[in-house]
């Protein structure tokens, strides 16, 4: 019971934090190494999610017809996600995606792009547009075209099949 009465407690001290009401609480919490739970607050009070929820209602209203296809790259709104899922950037809340599969002319799979370098067996590196990014394809997922804002090239057919190699093999169907 310990535990949930703490997280509460964190969850009071921190927004009375940073509305300014009690700066020794932060010293504390580092002075105890608490750094990474600290973070942790930080990152969940900090995200706009006002304007995310904003954008997504304008990207619903919207009424555009994308013609997109498998293998392309396009910059797209993921929003502000949960924990460790990929988030979108800038004021679009875009991140660059590879289409994965073409569903319908309004939903498809994709995987987020990062240019961060991540190796494993939860992501593919490639180059695409003269830069070297990595595919998250832990984090593939279904999304609706209205998301994709425009498009920006076509990766190689060798490349896109040992991506999706690389998928077959984290998700073996048995």
């Amino acid at each position: 019971m310990d535990k949930p009465q703490q997280a509460t407690d964190y969850n009071l001290k921190y927004k009375e934090l940073i509305s300014g009401k009690d700066a020794r609480f932060l010293c504390e919490q580092f002075e105890r190494g608490e750094e990474k739970r600290m973070e942790s607050l930080h990152d969940r009070f900090s995200k706009p999610l006002g304007k995310w929820t904003e954008l997504k209602r304008s990207l619903e209203e919207l009424d555009v017809k994308h013609d997109f296809h498998e293998r392309e790259v396009w910059w797209c709104s993921l929003g502000i996600n949960v924990g460790h899922e990929q988030d979108g950037k800038n004021e679009m809340f875009e991140r660059p995606v590879l289409i994965m599969r073409k569903y319908s002319k309004d939903f498809m799979s994709i995987i987020p792009l990062t240019s961060q370098d991540k190796t494993g067996r939860f992501s593919f590196p490639l180059y695409a547009g003269g830069r070297k990014q990595s595919a998250l394809i832990s984090q593939q997922r279904a999304i609706s075209s209205k998301r994709l804002s425009r498009k920006m090239l076509k990766i190689g057919s060798g490349t896109f099949r040992k991506i999706t190699e690389s998928v077959r093999n984290l998700y073996p169907i048995r």
